[in-house]
C-alpha cells in the first residue's frame, strides 16, 4: 500500500526507514549489554519494585505472589533442556543483535523476539511449569499491571484533572503540535476550546484574544505554541504588548507540561 501510494523507490524507502526523532543507534557495549539483559528480563517479569503502591489490593497480590513462589520452590523446579531449532535461533539472534545497538533501552521492541525465545525451550507439560504460571502472573500483576493501571501513574491524566478548574467552558487553549500527552489532557479537559495553529500570525492571535475576552476567560498557550510564538519577532512583540504572560508548569523526570496564559 505504501509503495502504491508513493509510486517511487525513494518514498517507499523513506517509509520503511521512518522513525521518531529520538531514535538512534548506540555503540556503548557495556551499557548496551546491560540494557539488553534488563530488557530481556522485563519481557518475562516486568515492573519496578519502587512503584509498588502499598495499598490493600497490591498487598493482597504480594501475599498471593509469596504463596505461589513458595509452592513453586517446593515443587523442586528443574530448568528444561534447550532444544534449539535453527529457525528460532535465527529469529531470536536477528532481533537481539539489532536491538543491542538500536534503542537498547526500549523494552517494547523486544516483544518481537519473545515468541521464538519461548519456542526455543519447548517446555513439556509438567507440574513444575504449572506452578510457575501463577508466579509469573502474580508478579506482573503486582509490580506492573496494577501499578500502571492506577490514575496516579499517569502524569498527563493527573495534570488534566488537577487543572480542570483553570479552564472553564470555552477557554481557548492554543497549541502547535498535538503530541500524545496533549491527547490525554485535551480529552479530559474537553470543556476548553483547543485551537491548533500552524504559524505565528499576530492577526490570528488578536482574534483569539478578543474571543477570550468576549467569553470572559483567559487566552492560554500550550508549550509548543508558545515556543513557536517566541521564535517569531512579531509574535514576541504581540505577547509583550498584551502581557504579562503567566506560567503553569508541571515537571518530573519524564514530563514537562507548560501552559502560558494572558490575563
Amino acid at each position: 500500500a505504501a509503495y502504491g501510494n508513493t509510486q517511487h523507490h525513494q518514498g517507499f524507502l523513506q517509509w520503511l526507514t521512518a522513525h521518531s526523532p529520538d531514535s538512534h543507534f548506540s555503540f556503548n557495549p557495556i551499557r548496551d549489554a546491560a540494557l539488553t539483559i534488563r530488557g530481556t528480563f522485563r519481557l518475562i517479569l516486568g515492573g519496578k519494585l519502587s512503584e509498588f503502591p502499598h495499598d490493600a489490593v497490591s498487598i493482597l497480590a504480594l501475599v498471593s505472589l509469596a504463596i505461589a513462589l513458595i509452592v513453586f520452590i517446593r515443587s523442586k523446579p528443574r530448568l528444561p533442556l534447550i532444544q534449539p531449532g535453527a529457525q528460532w535461533l535465527i529469529w531470536t539472534a536477528a532481533y537481539l543483535v539489532f536491538l543491542f545497538f538500536w534503542m537498547p533501552q526500549n523494552t517494547f521492541y523486544r516483544l518481537f523476539y519473545l515468541p521464538p525465545l519461548i519456542a526455543l525451550f519447548r517446555i513439556p507439560k509438567h507440574a513444575t511449569v504449572l506452578t510457575f504460571i501463577p508466579v509469573l502472573t502474580l508478579w506482573n500483576f503486582t509490580f506492573e499491571i496494577y501499578p500502571q493501571s492506577r490514575p496516579q501513574a499517569n502524569a498527563s491524566l493527573n495534570f488534566a484533572l488537577a487543572h480542570r478548574s483553570d479552564w472553564q467552558a470555552g477557554t481557548p487553549v492554543v497549541y502547535h503540535t498535538f503530541h500524545p500527552d496533549l491527547w490525554t489532557i485535551s480529552y479530559f479537559d474537553s470543556q476548553a476550546a483547543w485551537v491548533g495553529i500552524d504559524d505565528a500570525n499576530p492577526n490570528r492571535l488578536e482574534q483569539l484574544l478578543q474571543y477570550a475576552r468576549r467569553e470572559r476567560t483567559e487566552l492560554w498557550f500550550e508549550a509548543t505554541a508558545y515556543d513557536l510564538l517566541m521564535a517569531n519577532a512579531q509574535a514576541r512583540a504581540w505577547l509583550a504588548s498584551n502581557g504579562p504572560v503567566h506560567l503553569l508548569e508541571y515537571k518530573d523526570e519524564k514530563h514537562d507540561f507548560r501552559f502560558y496564559h494572558l490575563r
